[in-house]
């Protein structure tokens, strides 16, 4: 795996390309980022959210395209993929559903699904050049390059995930892994 610094020079260089300059914060790890999953039924409704799929599906349109990311070689090998049309995300989630019935999880009390915010900043001098007005509403759309996002911003985000499980994950997920 690249090194922080590689990481932090890609996004650089994508940032003079053109890319908006947003860079990776921090994460919160909150006291409700873990949510239990009971049954089977349980870890398919959490992934139909997730995957904007089914009754979901007009949250995912073109200006708020799925943002779930994982990590893939679970399922594929080493590739990574951004699932972006319906039948991707259809494809994927019933991926996961296959993967999930080889692992055979537990659900008593030993099956969670993890959400937690990552934060990104970005330089408030620069907040006009992005701002516009989408049906009525004052927004802002940050145009960023797939290198930044997935590459850049979404490692950075994955190994700051990983340095905080490893060092400085909350009492109660240290407690719910010794069970």
């Amino acid at each position: 795996m690249e090194s922080t610094r590689d990481i932090r020079r890609l996004i650089e260089r994508e940032i003079k390309k053109g890319s908006a300059p947003l860079i990776f914060d921090h994460i919160d790890y909150r006291a409700d980022a873990l949510h239990e999953i009971q049954t089977e039924s349980d870890l398919k409704r959490v992934l139909v959210y997730l995957f904007r799929i089914a009754e979901y599906e007009n949250l995912a349109n073109d200006m708020t395209r799925n943002n779930v990311y994982m990590e893939n070689h679970l399922i594929r090998g080493d590739s990574f993929h951004r699932w972006n049309n319906v039948m991707e995300r259809n494809a994927n989630y019933l991926n996961v559903i296959t993967y999930a019935k080889r692992l055979k999880p537990v659900y008593e009390g030993k099956t969670y699904v993890e959400t937690m915010p990552c934060f990104f900043s970005f330089p408030e001098a620069e907040s006009e050049k992005y701002r516009f007005i989408y049906e009525g509403t004052e927004t802002y759309a940050f145009p960023l390059s797939g290198k930044h996002i997935i590459n850049g911003l979404y490692l950075l985000s994955i190994m700051n995930r990983k340095n905080l499980a490893m060092q400085d994950a909350p009492f109660f997920t240290k407690v719910r892994i010794t069970d």
